[in-house]
């Protein structure tokens, strides 16, 4: 084993976080497939930063986070979207209450054609209400 290499297995309770969060990141991306940005506009914390390759945004309420979503759902359904696809989701447990959500995917039309390629880190912290997101950042 390296030098200050852990052999520490995750608690319960890390367990537990990074499944809850992972969890409420299904429920955000389904509605985001419905491409309904109230429902979407749920899933979030305000204030919150979306950090995207059409540029960054500060989401300081559930209103501008809701407008936000519309714009860029707007730009979804003028290229054909019907759907997201995940190669990959990682969940990661920074502390108590927040959890780095990391991975790839894909948009992708009505014929399961891709229309964009993205990798994504999503932070969420655990609040009075749940899980939110605080930080949505996409990289095509």
């Amino acid at each position: 084993m390296q030098a200050g290499a852990s052999t520490t297995v995750p608690s319960a309770t890390e367990w537990s976080d990074r499944a809850a969060a992972l969890s409420t990141f299904r429920r955000y991306t389904e509605a985001f497939r419905s491409l309904d940005a109230c429902a979407v506009a749920a899933f979030f914390h305000a204030p919150a930063v979306m950090l995207t390759p059409r540029g960054d945004f500060a989401l300081p309420t559930a209103a501008e986070v809701e407008r936000t979503y519309a714009r860029v759902m707007e730009d979804a359904r003028a290229r054909g979207y019907a759907t997201t696809t995940f190669d990959r989701l990682d969940a990661r447990r920074f502390g108590v209450g927040i959890v780095s959500i990391e991975g790839a995917g894909a948009w992708r039309d009505g014929k399961g054609n891709v229309i964009e390629r993205f990798e994504l880190s999503y932070v969420l912290r655990r609040t009075g209400g749940g899980w939110r997101i605080v930080l949505a950042s996409i990289a095509a």
